[in-house]
């Protein structure tokens, strides 16, 4: 749509949409494989962008929803920034969220 900004990842894979339906059983399954300690750390979940306590279960379903729902990563920044948060830090091969954080972020001046 005219006037609506956006930025293209590259990607192999169509992540937190239908595309990836076909494979999410086998994902579910093998993240199953895995036992998930709780967060010593505030963990924020994408999918809501709410802050998620030392009891929630990280096990296969949990991994297998992240995987295919809709993200909300504004709403996690602005948890973030609510908390107090001094410092975000991507780590990966290529800055794709830092853009996205520095416009979620609510004061711009502090970002």
């Amino acid at each position: 749509a005219a006037g609506v900004r956006c930025d293209w990842l590259d990607t192999s894979h169509a992540f937190h949409s239908a595309l990836l339906d076909p494979i999410l059983d086998e994902f579910e399954a093998y993240a199953n494989r895995f036992t998930f300690g709780a967060p010593q750390r505030i963990l924020i979940d994408n999918r809501t962008g709410a802050a998620l306590g030392r009891s929630v279960k990280l096990d296969g379903a949990y991994w297998r929803r992240h995987a295919r729902q809709p993200v909300e990563f504004a709403k996690s920044v602005q948890t973030l920034a609510g908390m107090n948060c001094k410092v975000l830090l991507e780590i990966g091969p290529q800055p794709v969220l830092t853009a996205a954080a520095l416009r979620a972020w609510p004061d711009p001046a502090t970002a």
